[in-house]
């Protein structure tokens, strides 16, 4: 994985898979040993918003109450902080409550906390 500054690791990328494909790597590289090409370049997924981070620390901290009882707190108790979160943050809490609860029984409930918190977004 290249780390840094997107434009240096864009031109490192460029050169390591140009490199790769064209002189190889270790020896025998006469002998088309050592040729690569980078199929899986992708940027790392950014890390999570601070508030996506407290609720999955919140969701944690609360495992040892029953999953009823824990979607029943994150109605009461940070449904309306939930809808202030921008699109993607709202996408990464809904996955932290799938995780967290992810009981078949109450697999309905949780999808339409999920709805609803989507389509009362600011």
């Amino acid at each position: 994985m290249l780390e840094g500054p997107p434009d240096w690791t864009a031109l490192a990328g460029q050169l390591l898979r140009e490199s790769l494909a064209h002189r190889g790597i270790g020896g025998k590289t006469t002998s088309a040993y050592g040729r690569a090409t980078l199929t899986d370049a992708r940027a790392p997924a950014p890390p999570p918003s601070a508030a996506v981070a407290e609720l999955s620390a919140w969701l944690e901290a609360h495992k040892a109450i029953a999953q009823r009882e824990r979607l029943a707190l994150i109605r009461d108790e940070r449904l309306e902080r939930l809808r202030a979160l921008s699109d993607g943050d709202r996408a990464a809490a809904a996955a932290a409550i799938r995780r967290a609860i992810n009981s078949p029984r109450l697999k309905e409930q949780v999808d339409a906390l999920c709805a609803e918190m989507r389509s009362s977004a600011p």
